[in-house]
């Protein structure tokens, strides 16, 4: 799991005024959301300030940043919401493309006749 610190450096805008409580709480929910300890689907994080930030890094990452974003003690980093309506950030859309990236899609088993 991502560290307050190893997120601010992936994530500089949320370092100076973002509470390191208010960060630790939303990592640890964007963990949960990823599917708790078991990160099978993503592989291992490294979780260390500067090393290279692994695909379950960047999703943790990218999700907790939209949860800052979403969240009204967020509204402290001044980041501007999105103004398409769909209440997508560009946080999201890219955890979802992360998402997409790991996810195995349909599998059939079964005899072909």
């Amino acid at each position: 799991m991502l560290t307050p610190a190893a997120f601010v450096q992936l994530f500089p805008e949320f370092g100076g005024q973002t509470n390191a409580l208010l960060v630790q709480a939303k990592l640890q929910l964007a963990a949960a959301r990823m599917g708790g300890p078991d990160y099978t689907v993503w592989g291992q994080p490294s979780a260390t300030p500067g090393a290279t930030p692994t695909i379950a890094d960047q999703a943790q990452g990218y999700l907790a940043a939209h949860l800052l974003m979403a969240s009204p003690f967020g509204t402290s980093t001044l980041l501007a919401q999105p103004k398409d309506g769909s209440g997508k950030s560009e946080y999201l859309r890219a955890f979802e493309e992360l998402e997409l990236s790991v996810a195995g899609g349909f599998a059939v088993a079964g005899a072909v006749v």
